[in-house]
């Protein structure tokens, strides 16, 4: 599918789960850009506009004590200013349907691929030298294994650090860590001084253990080390049989005689119960409304929330009580309480269920 395609199925399960039943959903921009996690109101206007020209959506406002069409108002006025009215037009129902049944095929067909092998590269980017370094080694990765080199670029947010680090670690067949020195350590204590290696190699180190030995999920690995720098920490108790380095050359030479016998790694395969655990999911989330489902994704987004301001962020009033406990129906979150219940002051917060958190981001935020 085609983004815009991918955006006007996001509105149309907005406009499913927003209206509840009746003909029209009185909804704003600002709604609309969290339910369907576009950031750019410019181009929910824009397909909003392409689906009314189509005929496959009504927009309307209310001015006057009636409803009146958006005509030629100009967007400023029909969409940023307060609220206006969004419905499915007859014409259009078959078409969303259609989109449906793509989206669904294509998630089944992704579900069943094995995806293409990975190599994940860790190399510092501090200097020019490094960032090309981290660059020529994601080349001979892909001249000499057939798999798809990912050269972790640093990261400045949460999100970020998670959908370019963490998956593409877990995802990972193979792990590539180059540990370049960071300047010196000293402790007073014991007058002793020693260099450190770059924090964020050390930290992707630590998870690429992590996977491969408490998750059982086998991966490939070489590390080099500059030979200036001190082994600690976790790095100093595993077993990575580290290569000593001085010139960034002595990297390249030797990957061009090793990553040869890496052709044809194969991408890590769920396991029966993560697949099991995913398909449980998937029925617990099939029997949720759409406006459930958005509460869900807010609290993945957003984490514990306050019962009262997770209602008026998510603009909600008479939908929120059947919403929120038919999410907690299926176990997918969880209440809590601070104070005494039986007393005036207590407060309720809502969070997703840990144990499916995870598989909840892959269903709710594609």
């Amino acid at each position: 599918m085609l983004p815009a395609e991918r955006l006007e199925l996001a509105i149309y399960n907005a406009i499913k789960g927003g209206s509840s039943g009746q003909n029209a959903w009185d909804t704003s921009m600002p709604m609309l850009s969290r339910v369907t996690a576009e950031n750019d109101d410019g181009a929910i206007a824009e397909r909003l506009k392409d689906l009314e020209f189509n005929n496959r959506i009504l927009l309307s406002k209310y001015s006057g004590g009636q409803r009146w069409p958006r005509g030629d108002s100009p967007d400023r006025t029909f969409f940023h200013t307060g609220s206006f009215f969004v419905e499915i037009a007859p014409q259009g129902r078959k078409y969303f349907q259609e989109l449906e049944q793509r989206a669904e095929h294509e998630a089944k067909k992704l579900a069943a691929s094995p995806g293409e092998p990975l190599i994940f590269v860790s190399c510092g980017q501090s200097t020019a030298a490094e960032r090309q370094l981290g660059q020529e080694i994601a080349k001979l990765v892909e001249e000499l294994t057939g798999c798809k080199a990912y050269f972790a670029e640093n990261q400045n947010t949460l999100e970020g650090v998670t959908e370019n680090i963490l998956k593409r670690l877990h995802a990972a067949a193979g792990f590539i860590a180059i540990m370049h020195p960071r300047g010196d350590v000293s402790n007073s204590a014991t007058d002793q001084t020693w260099v450190r290696g770059s924090i964020w190699v050390e930290q992707e180190i630590a998870i690429a253990a992590f996977i491969s030995q408490a998750l059982q999920q086998p991966m490939r690995v070489r590390a080099y080390i500059h030979q200036s720098i001190l082994r600690e920490g976790l790095r100093g108790q595993l077993h990575l049989n580290p290569k000593a380095f001085i010139e960034d050359s002595e990297i390249l030479k030797d990957l061009t005689v090793e990553l040869p016998s890496w052709w044809g790694l194969v991408q890590p395969q769920r396991t029966e119960f993560d697949l099991a655990h995913r398909r449980l999911a998937e029925e617990k989330v099939s029997k949720l409304s759409q406006t459930s489902k958005n509460l869900v994704r807010y609290l993945l987004h957003h984490g514990r929330t306050e019962a009262n301001d997770l209602m008026k962020k998510c603009q909600l009033s008479e939908q929120f009580h059947e919403a929120i406990q038919q999410a907690r129906g299926q176990g997918l979150v969880n209440d809590t309480v601070t104070g005494n219940p039986a007393r005036p002051g207590a407060l309720y917060f809502w969070e997703v269920n840990p144990s499916f958190a995870a598989v909840l981001r892959e269903l709710l935020e594609k």
